[in-house]
């Protein structure tokens, strides 16, 4: 389905039901359309949409990651931050099992002597 096919589908039951901007967006940006997509992520902005909190995350928004707007959006967002956090913490838990393995190793290895 063509994107433009896929924009009516989602107009005809937006007038029945509620279509986040999210979905709009989605599809501006796999079409390459930067301009809209954004827009409609600015509108999902300004209602406090919740999936929101995954677009630093989801490929459907590869196309348009480079482009200024959408990085303004997830600084905005915080999820610059909340990925790297999300990052250093499993660092963290990693370098600890390492650590708590290698421990765990020598007092194996001592008490086998």
């Amino acid at each position: 389905m063509r994107a433009r096919e896929v924009l009516a589908k989602l107009e005809e039951l937006e007038r029945e039901h509620y279509v986040s901007p999210i979905r709009f967006a989605a599809v501006h940006s796999g079409s390459g359309n930067a301009d809209e997509a954004t827009t409609f992520l600015e509108t999902a902005y300004e209602r406090h949409e919740d999936d929101l909190l995954e677009q630093n995350t989801n490929a459907v928004w590869d196309p348009i990651r480079h482009d200024s707007r959408f990085q303004n959006l997830v600084r905005r967002l915080g999820l610059h931050r909340a990925l790297r956090t999300s990052i250093e913490r499993s660092l963290t838990v990693l370098h600890n099992d390492r650590l708590n393995s290698t421990a765990t190793s020598r007092v194996s290895d001592r008490l086998a002597i």
